[in-house]
């Protein structure tokens, strides 16, 4: 379980940056974050695109609410299903930066890699 809370805490993490670049770039046109490498690799490009919200609200707000809900779950059963909607999210998500905005998110891709790993680990406990 310790590994899982960390990875929760990494997830969190990275989806507080997520939501910072988000609401930073609209509100300043000439805001660079460091995940802004070039023109194919570019969070920006994905966290401000029209795939980046669902109900109004942006991704990266649902994955603040999904983190801290896994690391406060300890059924295990309960964090393989969490994080097998996690993942199959996360396809979905890479789909529509990698293919149709044709732009790598460096921390859309660690978010995809943490919820793997989510996954991974919870099948283990699950097992």
């Amino acid at each position: 379980m310790d590994a899982i809370r960390t990875l929760a805490i990494i997830g969190f993490l990275l989806s507080v940056y997520a939501l910072y670049v988000t609401w930073r770039s609209k509100r300043n046109s000439g805001y660079t974050p460091f995940c802004d490498i070039n023109d194919r690799i570019s969070c920006t490009k994905a966290l401000t695109s029209k795939y980046d919200a669902l109900l109004v609200l942006p991704n990266s707000v649902y994955g603040l609410l999904f983190y801290a809900l896994v690391f406060f779950v300890t059924d295990a059963r309960i964090l393989f299903l969490f994080s097998l909607l996690a993942v199959c999210a996360s396809v979905v998500l890479a789909y529509l930066a990698y293919v149709k905005l044709r732009t790598l998110c460096v921390v859309c891709t660690c978010t995809y890699l943490v919820n793997i790993a989510l996954l991974v680990l919870s099948l283990r406990a699950y097992v």
